[in-house]
């Protein structure tokens, strides 16, 4: 079984906010959005 473990992102700032402001937007979490664009970017990235 795979443990889920934290990893430590340091954004500025800036990113901070706008981050913020899409999830609050969007009703989700930092936490999810940081999750799902992770996800996507590993998902676009094996691709190619």
């Amino acid at each position: 079984m795979n443990a889920i473990r934290p990893i430590a992102v340091k954004l500025d700032q800036d990113t901070r906010d706008r981050l913020k402001r899409l999830a609050d937007a969007k009703d989700r979490s930092t936490h999810w959005m940081l999750r799902e664009a992770v996800a996507q970017f590993v998902d676009r990235e094996e691709k190619r």
